[in-house]
């Protein structure tokens, strides 16, 4: 049996159905394994980058584009959790090259007020006090 390698060297095979899901002639990659697997970064540093992108303006937007990410139905998760219906962000394996686009155009200290305003909790918040800054959580 032949296996079924991208060409980001996953295995396809091994990640059917669990993180890597065909619908409508298209192969969607699960939004963890694209950061992980190809990306070499931490699956919260791509899901902020998507919440960073949805902030910025028209034409930043399009200097720095992030394809859209899928919302895949992949049946029923475990009922414990409180949640029956199960969906996971994805990125179509297509637009993969794009993203690999953006994180080498990406730059230190590019997302730094967004992180400050969004993702850094008490310490965040004690920095925009010390510093008057008008962002999120001190209006």
């Amino acid at each position: 049996m032949e296996d079924n390698i991208d060409d980001y060297g996953i295995n396809r095979d091994k990640y059917i159905d669990s993180d890597i899901y065909y619908r409508n002639g298209h192969y969607f990659y699960n939004y963890r394994l694209v950061a992980e697997k190809i990306l070499n970064k931490r699956y919260i540093t791509l899901y902020r980058w998507y919440q960073w992108f949805k902030e910025q303006d028209k034409e930043t937007k399009k200097e720095y584009y992030l394809p859209p990410m899928y919302k895949i139905y992949t049946g029923y998760g475990e009922i414990k959790f409180g949640n029956a219906n199960q969906y996971l962000n994805c990125i179509k394996y297509e637009d993969i090259p794009v993203i690999i686009e953006f994180s080498e155009k990406a730059y230190f200290g590019m997302m730094a007020q967004y992180n400050r305003s969004n993702s850094w909790g008490k310490a965040g918040e004690e920095i925009r006090k010390r510093n008057g800054s008008k962002t999120k959580g001190n209006k």
